[in-house]
């Protein structure tokens, strides 16, 4: 990584920047392959083989294609839940994704179901997290909002947090982080699995 942001100057838009421009440079083939070997390491993992209830994420073009592992979620027999953005509260919140559902654009441009049956976070075991850094210690950098972190927080602790991410989106030192930032347990990526100290 020798041309990321210096370490004096490795802030957190220094480093959102970053990220998005190496996501940007990557062709689709790229993409595809990592999507691959991700999902085949995360449907390995026996803290996802034990998981009955997953909490998942609707992919944007430019993260990891999650649609063979959502697929595969429902083939299992798994309960799926995805953010979706409650006007209400103004934030993110998890709601029931249903096998063929029909999907729509939230007001963020995230994708979410047409139709929302909540979802009580306290019941999800294994959580499928994207984001655009993460460090050896389960820090996560995400897209700037704060929404994933205060959705998070109302996870059981023992439910599992796995990130998913490209190899390159692990950054080399600690990331500038807060104490109210939520850690992962694990980072998948296409060239292994990261067991974190969170």
């Amino acid at each position: 990584m020798s041309d990321t942001p210096a370490k004096a100057a490795a802030t957190k838009p220094a480093i959102r920047a970053w990220m998005r421009n190496q996501r940007a440079k990557m062709d689709a083939a790229a993409r595809q392959s990592a999507s691959q070997a991700i999902t085949t390491a995360l449907l390995a993992r026996p803290e996802f083989q034990r998981a009955n209830e997953v909490a998942c994420f609707i992919s944007l073009p430019q993260e990891l294609d999650t649609s063979v592992l959502l697929d595969a979620c429902h083939r299992q027999s798994k309960r799926v839940s995805v953010p979706a953005w409650d006007a209400a509260s103004k934030t993110y919140t998890l709601v029931r994704l249903l096998p063929n559902a029909a999907i729509v654009d939230g007001p963020h441009g995230v994708p979410e179901p047409a139709e929302r049956q909540p979802v009580d976070l306290s019941q999800i075991e294994f959580a499928i997290i994207p984001g655009l850094a993460f460090d050896a210690h389960g820090g996560r950098l995400g897209y700037g909002g704060g929404y994933y972190d205060r959705m998070l927080a109302g996870c059981s602790p023992t439910c599992v947090k796995a990130a998913i991410a490209y190899a390159f989106q692990v950054w080399p030192e600690n990331l500038p982080l807060k104490n109210h930032d939520v850690r992962v347990n694990l980072i998948i990526t296409e060239r292994g699995v990261l067991t974190t100290h969170a």
